[in-house]
């Protein structure tokens, strides 16, 4: 319906929106770090040959740690900027099932949900009371509360939700491994720095990286995220 392509229609852009902003930064870093040679290399002669202080040139780029922190980055294929792509494709994904789920929700007769939804409970004088948005968030949450969401791992908690009203489905294999992958480096990147324990390990043993150790997260590895999320 209507409701349902609209909120497809949202996520397509996001995630478009995403692989956009992605190239340019990736374009931008790349330039900036040529810039930061190009500062250091016209540094060296007019200070060589004209005794120019180096206050004529761009004051962030002729910082030094500027300049060890850029040239790191692009040797490392930018990995900052691969982290902050992780936490936003996650968001999106999530963002777009929750808003998907409460629609259902509130536009579904009661007696045409699964018994999993049937079985939400709360103060019925306070939801009544609440308005629109307030009743879709309560619903939301208490149906996460009821099927353990937060308990399940990768696309489980996705899968949990849509099956509970009637909109489960197969999940490819390779994609639901992806989907782990990103909920996995997500959370290490979210709660612990980027940095490997002994259940990242367990529960994605294909990556290699050992325990307290960087996750190694790359374009190319994004790119997959982008890819199963879509």
């Amino acid at each position: 319906n209507t409701s349902a392509s609209h909120f497809f229609e949202k996520y397509v852009n996001e995630m478009k929106s995403l692989r956009q902003f992605l190239k340019l930064a990736q374009f931008g870093l790349d330039r900036a770090t040529d810039h930061v040679e190009s500062e250091k290399l016209i540094h060296k002669l007019l200070t060589r040959d004209s005794g120019i202080s180096q206050a004529v040139l761009d004051p962030m780029l002729a910082s030094e740690d500027i300049q060890a922190f850029a040239q790191k980055q692009k040797k490392d294929g930018f990995p900052y900027l691969q982290r902050l792509a992780v936490v936003r494709v996650w968001s999106i994904l999530e963002a777009v099932v929750d808003e998907s789920i409460a629609h259902i929700l509130s536009q579904v007769p009661w007696s045409q949900l699964p018994a999993a939804a049937k079985a939400i409970k709360g103060p019925i004088v306070e939801f009544l009371e609440a308005d629109e948005e307030a009743r879709n968030d309560f619903l939301l949450d208490s149906l996460k509360q009821g099927v353990r969401a937060s308990l399940k791992r990768g696309v489980g908690r996705f899968e949990a939700l849509l099956e509970a009203v009637g909109f489960g489905g197969k999940v490819e294999t390779l994609v639901g491994r992806t989907i782990l992958e990103l909920s996995e480096v997500r959370h290490a990147i979210v709660h612990r720095m980027g940095l490997a324990d002994a259940k990242f390990i367990s529960r994605c043993p294909w990556v290699t990286v050992l325990n307290k150790e960087p996750i190694p997260i790359e374009a190319r590895h994004v790119r997959c995220y982008l890819a199963a999320a879509n």
